[in-house]
Parts: structure tokens; sequence; C-alpha cells
């Protein structure tokens, strides 16, 4: 017989039983994976001291071992927490007044959002880089990063201390709440007995399903049904629909539904909030799936996705974080007599949006892969509800330049919109690329995507070429030095198709990207032949072979058709190509055969062969950048 009792460990000791083996996973763990967004919701619910599940643990007396039954997901987060803290360090750490205060030390004229945005971003990499474990937060010196924000911005100089005043209360903060978790109790269930009913208890709590997401749980309380016009516009009928397919497959599944009816469902047009940001959210994914990752096919119906509430919540001026008080803000400002009108207009930026950047989501990265969007749900809803407020929304600042008394116009188009449009044509893509490449929304926050909807000179402001270039240089150089590749070389990314679709894009023809012709994204120092080439120096040696300056885009015949062979190695893969040698080089490779005359070199020395690689994709990557420079 199996027994229970509560219990609790501080998050140290599920860290360091974890690491000395005292906490285990037994084999019929699902061993699911949170994602890196997940870890962080779960990070700053631990930051914030909210409650959240106990962990459920068999204890084996006879080994003093512990069993993980359920919170594996959990326990692997603090133990990732306490090991590399920093790791989780974000702009949501930091002072909202900080990056303004550091702009007025440094004397920087423009204190526009993107430089604030840079101010973040450089403090946080820099506590990313340099506090590695617990115990290094914990004996942090505040006036370090001092000397990392001089090199950055020379204009602080001689004002030492004044900076390390001004980070003081945020990295203060960031090692006392360390400090804090490290003693928080986490709660815990612990069973003890007969070990052969384990598999039997974890299939019973697993039996329940997925957990409800936050949306599910607002769903209770979001109780007001509005009417839908789908007269006046029929493409918000698709919303009903969803609706009516999501419950259905539900009722396919044994949901006993009593009150639901699918004929008067849709000839009452009548939504809950929660079904209108379930069914928009749908809708965004059918109709826009180069901006957006949501399904609507019958494997996926029953799926919450929360873009549809994010987005609207963010277009109403809400924090995603404050997403629970949606139904009363959005009556505040909306009502039910103009939902269907703030749903068109939200459809209406999402057009522009699509205009703005849609082409690189759509170009043909891969002819093995299914064509996604290269951005993050932030940070597309950052665009759109940009284009939204600027579009429909006004609003006033208080003393801390936070946006106050929100109000939206629906009827037209404010004045100013004509003319921030055109700025929008001209720069937004530039930004775009540039956020996609630097990975600056891969963790962002409330923070960052409230700055970025209500300000003008994010996806607005003028790029010029030589910044746009020094950026990507600055990618460029990063990622080549930090890849050192031999037997296993890494997947392109969507900061690499990024790069691949603003290069190809303005080559190709419009004919070239409607027709059926499919593409590959190839190696040219092909990565069988790299190596090859490596194994003549040690398994310890290697070199940065998915460097995007050994990337093109080669058609899906011509590349599988060579092989592992560069494009020069063997000709008779052209037999039965429509391209010509010299055509593939103008349009796909942009080589020589000399520049590759050096990876069949057998003679070279590991020093030699470094030497000419590195030589090989910096002139590459140069001749990329002209390209790209002819159509900026």
């Amino acid at each position: 017989m199996n027994t229970w009792k509560p219990g609790s460990f501080t998050a140290q000791e599920i860290h360091d039983k974890i690491e000395s083996k005292k906490f285990i996973v037994p084999f019929y763990q699902r061993g699911r994976v949170w994602t890196d967004r997940q870890k962080d919701e779960f990070s700053d619910t631990l930051k914030r001291g909210l409650p959240f599940g106990t962990i459920l643990l068999y204890h084996d007396e006879v080994n003093n071992r512990y069993q993980i039954i359920d919170g594996l997901q959990r326990a692997s987060t603090i133990w990732e927490f306490i090991s590399e803290p920093a790791r989780f360090f974000n702009d949501g750490d930091i002072d909202e007044n900080l990056p303004k205060n550091l702009t007025d030390i440094a004397e920087i004229a423009n204190s526009s959002t993107s430089i604030i945005e840079s101010i973040k971003d450089h403090l946080v990499q820099w506590a990313k880089n340099s506090f590695k474990t617990m115990s290094e937060v914990q004996d942090m010196q505040y006036f370090d990063y001092t000397v990392e924000f001089i090199k950055e911005y020379p204009s602080a100089a001689g004002k030492e201390k004044d900076i390390s005043d001004a980070v003081k209360p945020t990295l203060k903060k960031f090692r006392d709440l360390c400090n804090g978790l490290c003693n928080m109790e986490i709660p815990a269930i612990i069973i003890e007995g007969d070990d052969d009913a384990l598999p039997e208890i974890f299939e019973r709590i697993n039996s329940k399903g997925t957990q409800l997401s936050k949306y599910e749980i607002y769903a209770a309380t979001w109780t007001k049904r509005y009417p839908i016009d789908t007269q006046k516009f029929p493409k918000l009928g698709k919303i009903v629909a969803y609706n009516k397919d999501r419950y259905e497959a539900m009722v396919v599944d044994g949901v006993d539904l009593s009150d639901f009816d699918p004929a008067e469902f849709v000839k009452n047009n009548k939504l809950s909030l929660f079904e209108i940001a379930y069914g928009f959210g749908k809708l965004l994914g059918q109709g826009y799936p180069m901006l957006f990752r949501t399904r609507a096919d019958k494997d996926n119906i029953k799926e919450i996705d929360s873009i549809g509430f994010s987005l609207i919540t963010a277009c109403i001026g809400l924090r995603n974080s404050n997403s629970k008080n949606l139904q009363v803000k959005f009556d505040e400002l909306v009502g039910e007599d103009k939902i269907s009108l703030l749903l068109q207009r939200i459809l209406q930026c999402v057009d522009t949006a699509t205009k703005l950047i849609g082409q690189y989501n759509r170009f043909k990265l891969n002819a093995q892969t299914v064509a996604g969007p290269l951005h993050t749900e932030f940070q597309i809803i950052s665009l759109v509800a940009n284009i939204f407020v600027a579009r429909y929304a006004t609003y006033q600042r208080d003393n801390k330049d936070r946006p106050i008394n929100y109000s939206i116009s629906l009827e037209s188009s404010k004045p100013s919109w004509d003319q921030y449009e055109v700025a929008l044509e001209e720069n937004a893509w530039k930004r775009y690329c540039l956020d996609i490449l630097q990975k600056r929304w891969g963790n962002a926050g409330d923070t960052r995507i409230d700055s970025v909807i209500f300000s003008g000179d994010y996806y607005g402001k003028k790029i010029p070429w030589s910044d746009f270039e020094t950026q990507i240089k600055t990618w460029y150089d990063e990622t080549k030095s930090e890849r050192r590749e031999h037997k296993r070389v890494a997947q392109p990314k969507e900061p690499e198709k990024m790069f691949l679709a603003l290069l190809y894009l303005h080559i190709f023809s419009a004919a070239d990207q409607a027709d059926s012709s499919k593409y590959d994204i190839e190696h040219l120092a092909t990565k069988k032949l790299m190596r090859v080439c490596l194994d003549r120096y040690g398994d310890e040696f290697g070199l940065p072979i998915s460097s995007i300056g050994n990337l093109c885009l080669l058609p899906e015949h011509e590349n599988r058709s060579k092989g592992a062979k560069t494009v020069y190695e063997d000709e008779a893969y052209l037999k039965d190509s429509k391209y010509a040698l010299s055509e593939l080089e103008e349009k796909f490779t942009f080589t020589s055969k000399d520049d590759l005359k050096w990876v069949l070199d057998e003679s070279l020395t590991a020093v030699e062969f470094e030497i000419a690689y590195n030589k090989f994709i910096d002139s590459r990557f140069s001749r990329m950048m002209e390209k790209i420079k002819e159509f900026f």
C-alpha cells in the first residue's frame, strides 16, 4: 500500500539533488521539454513569488532517492536557474528608468526607443556573459559594468561612479532575488510504499489532459457575448465557424456540450471575448500563414493559440501580462457595437504589415521544409500593433514617458497616418530584418513590446546603409567566431534564412518566385567535403562551416544531382540542367572556380586551410553585401 505526505525542498536543495542524482526521472515520464518561453514564464513566476503547483515525488527509502512523478519541467527549470541564473536575466529585470538615466550620463542627445532598447540589450548581454553561476551573481561588482558601458558609449568616460550608482539598484535587486530564490521553499507531495504502482499513478495524473492555458481560465470570467456582423464583414464569419468546428470536435471526443447546437450557434452569431480571440487567431493563421504560425486544420482546431488574444490585447493598449483585464478594457474602449469594426481594422493593419515584410516569409528558402514565419510572435505583434496605434489610437504620456489616456477612433485613419505609412514603407523592412538577424525578440517581454508599439521611430526611423551594413557585419563576425564545426554542422536558422531571403528576393524575378521551382539551402564547401578535409587535422579542429558566407540557394535538381561535390568538381550534373555554370555563378553562388580551389588542396596545413576558408567566406560575404546594397 502507498502513502503520501506533504513536504518541501528549497530551490537550492532541488538543484543539488538533481546534481547528485538524488532526484531521478523514471522511465515512464513523458520527458516533454519546455520551450524557452515556457521556462521564462515559469522563472517569472518564481521571481514574482507567485504560487505554482507541487512537485510529486516517490521516495525510494532503500537508496534514499526521489523519482520525479510530476513536475519534471518545473524541477529542471529550477535546476537551470540555480545553475546559470543570468540565463533568466532579461529586460523585465531592468528598472524602467535606468536606460534613460544612462543616456543622460553618457550625454546621448538622441534618447529614441532604439537607443533605449540598445542600452537594455547591452546590459542584458553583459549580465548573461558575466555571471555564469550563482556564486558569480552573489559576488557581482556593480562597478564592472562601467568598463563595458564606456566601451560601447565612450562619451560616458570619466563618469564611472555615476554609471555604477545608476545600475546598482537593478543589479542588486537581481542579486537579492537570486539569493532569495535559493532559499525559496518548493512544495512537494512525497509518495512512499510499493513502487509497482508508480506507472499507474503517473498515468492517472496525466490522463486529465493538457493543463488549461491562461486564456481558457479567463474564459470562465469572460461571459459577456458580442454580436459579430458577418453581413457587413463576411470574412469575420470564419471566426464563428472556427468556434463551431472546435465545439463539434469536442463533442466527437465525448465532451458533453448540452447547450450546443451547431446550426443555432452559427445563426446566433454571438461570441464571448474568449471565442472571438480564439477564432480571430485561427483566421489570422489561415489567411496570413507568412505572418502567423497558427493552424486551423482538423488536427489543430482544438488548440488554443495565443496570437489572437495577444494581438487584440496589444491593440486595446494593454500589456500582455495584464490580458486578464481584456474584457473590462474592451468594453471601456470599444463596446459590443464596434467589435466587428475593431477586428476589421486590425485586419487592415495586418494587410499593411504583409505588404511591408510578408515577402520575406513567402520566399522559397528550402524545398524540404514547410515555409513559415521567420519572426517570433511578439515581433509581428509589435509591428501590427504599432501600425494600429499610429493609425487609430491617441494617447498622452506621463512624467515617466509612459502612455496614458489611451483611446481608439475606428471610423477613419488619423491625419498623420499617410506620412507615417510612407516612413514605414521605406524603413520597416530594414528594422524587421535586423531584429531577426540579432534575435532581438527571442526573450522579449512586455516592456519591449510596449515601448515599440507606442514608438514612431522604431519601425519608421530611417536606417542609412552604413548602419545597416555595420549591424549585419557584426552579426556575421559574431556567428563566425562562435562556430567551430566539424562532425556536427548547424542547420540554417531564422537569421540565415532572413539573410538569404534579403539577398535573393531582389535577384529572383517575379516569375521565379511564382513558378513551381524548388530550391535548397546548400553549403558551397559542402558539409561532407569539409568533414573529410577537417579529418586530416584531427577531431578537435573546427571551422564555421554553417557561416552565411558558405551558404547559397541552389535549384533543387542541380543541387541534388551534384551530391556532396562542389559546383566545380564535376560538371556532369549540369547535363540535364536548364542552367549553364555561368548562370549558376551569376544568380546563385556569386563565385568563380578559383574561389574553391583550396578545398581540394591536400597539401595545406591546418593553419593554411583555416586561412583559406576564412578568406573564402569573408570574400563571398562581401560580394553578397554588394548585391544587397544594389537595391537598398
